[in-house]
């Protein structure tokens, strides 16, 4: 076993074993995005709009095209398979490759945002949130080569990539090819990474340091603010940031 591969069990092990963290956040997030809709139409637009937002620099006339394509045809919100219907009237597959492929097909959504967006999809109809969360009946429930999750890479998670790998894995296939290989239809794990890296972060661009972050911890308002909590996700930082850098 490679240095990088023993760097990737290890780091997939701690978040594995730490999943409750990142867990609160996300079911945090989706109750402020989509919990206050009653009907499913509604939770899967405003998550649509809210995924749409995570982009730096959104080309507004491509998002306006998008918009104008899904809500001008009627039933395009009511399953994922009209969903995608609606992306491609060709499409005879229906399931999370499938949905993730035609977004990235759409001006207005790149293989970031449209694995956000298929991550949640699957989190909120497979994982462990509220039902009152659903908003699709036909989400396959389980993973596989031909229904794969990609993992929603930024320059967080690109961050920690060229350290673990010296830089020679630092772009959203190489680095979704790459835990993929080290442990299959483990993608929701690997979620986990951002919420750790960011937090563990200071600077941006080329610019940034691997140290605790207690200023970011506090302005994500999805995080718990109880003291017990932040000094144990504290001293488990400090054991992220050594598998990072090799010393753990």
């Amino acid at each position: 076993m490679s240095e990088i591969d023993k760097k990737l069990t290890k780091l997939y092990d701690f978040l594995e074993e730490n999943r409750k963290y990142n867990h609160q956040v996300q079911y945090n997030y989706y109750k402020a995005y989509i919990g206050a809709y009653s009907e499913p139409i509604e939770r899967t637009l405003h998550l649509l709009y809210h995924v749409t937002n995570t982009q730096s620099q959104p080309r507004i006339q491509n998002v306006a095209k998008f918009y104008r394509k899904i809500l001008g045809q009627g039933g395009s919100l009511d399953s994922m398979q009209e969903f995608i219907l609606t992306l491609n009237p060709n499409e005879e597959i229906f399931n999370l490759t499938t949905l993730f492929k035609n977004m990235t097909s759409e001006d207005s959504w790149g293989p970031k945002t449209s694995s956000l967006f298929v991550k949640s999809v699957y989190q909120l109809h497979c994982g462990s949130y509220p039902k009152e969360f659903e908003f699709w009946q036909d989400v396959p429930q389980q993973l596989s080569d031909e229904n794969q999750l990609y993992l929603p890479v930024d320059t967080v998670i690109i961050e920690l990539f060229e350290r673990i790998t010296n830089g020679a894995i630092s772009d959203f296939y190489s680095i979704n090819e790459v835990i993929t290989s080290c442990s299959q239809n483990g993608v929701e794990v690997w979620d986990d990474l951002w919420f750790w890296g960011y937090i563990n972060q200071k600077g941006s661009g080329k610019n940034r340091s691997l140290e605790w972050n207690l200023d970011k911890y506090w302005a994500n308002q999805f995080t718990d603010k109880d003291p017990a909590t932040i000094n144990e996700i504290e001293l488990l930082s400090k054991q992220f940031r050594s598998i990072i850098l090799g010393n753990g």
